[in-house]
């Protein structure tokens, strides 16, 4: 669950470091493919003027976090381009249920070699639907206001024993999304059909998108 929108939460806190940008794929560039944004479901909010991806119907949160001593960890496969992540490789989150039903955020990050981190915690937002989110690392979250949601799982998937295997992640104004995996390595395909799946959720994929690099050398959880 990855401070104005969710591309300023899930992962702010990271230290920031001089270094120079790791090679990474953009939208709109010959190796990436660039998808006409589709019409997505969405709740518009008329307090904070602000819509919201609807959540994908039937999410379950038992089966997309774990428990505080095992948290459930998500690794990110791409994301629409955000400087804070320049250089930044290997991310992955973690989330642990407290018993109020929040959840604990922790945030990895490996750049230039250096470790990074942050830990937060995420609020349900039920009256946007199961599945939304305020993800707040200790300052105002989200530009539509503190009590609205900047985390929203619009898009899962599972396997055939039912477990989650992937997540879209968007925030407010389908302004931002991540890609998540419950697998580290994924075939280059597969992550190709689900950036079509995410252009036709309402997300648009002319805008800069990177693919995270991800591989057998990167720190273990």
């Amino acid at each position: 669950m990855l401070v104005a929108t969710l591309v300023n939460t899930l992962l702010t806190g990271f230290t920031l470091v001089a270094a120079s940008p790791s090679p990474l794929l953009f939208g709109g560039s010959s190796d990436l493919p660039t998808y006409a944004p589709g019409i997505g479901n969405a709740t518009y909010d008329g307090k904070s003027k602000c819509t919201f991806p609807a959540p994908q119907k039937g999410f379950n949160p038992s089966k997309y976090v774990g428990s505080l001593d095992k948290p459930a960890v998500w690794y990110q496969l791409a994301s629409q381009f955000q400087f804070f992540e320049v250089g930044c490789t290997c991310v992955y989150a973690k989330y642990g249920l407290y018993s109020n039903g929040s959840v604990s955020v922790e945030n990895f990050c490996l750049r230039n070699g250096s470790p990074g981190g942050v830990n937060g915690t995420a609020t349900p937002r039920p009256d946007f639907g199961t599945g939304s989110y305020t993800v707040s690392f200790g300052q105002p979250a989200g530009s539509c206001g503190a009590d609205r949601p900047n985390y929203i799982v619009s898009k899962y998937y599972t396997d055939s024993a039912g477990k989650y295997t992937a997540a879209v992640v968007g925030s407010d104004s389908f302004d931002g999304w991540f890609l998540l995996s419950k697998q580290r390595l994924v075939p280059r395909a597969t992550i190709d059909s689900y950036l079509k799946d995410i252009a036709a959720q309402g997300y648009d994929l002319s805008k800069k998108y990177s693919i995270t690099t991800q591989n057998a050398t990167c720190p273990s959880p």
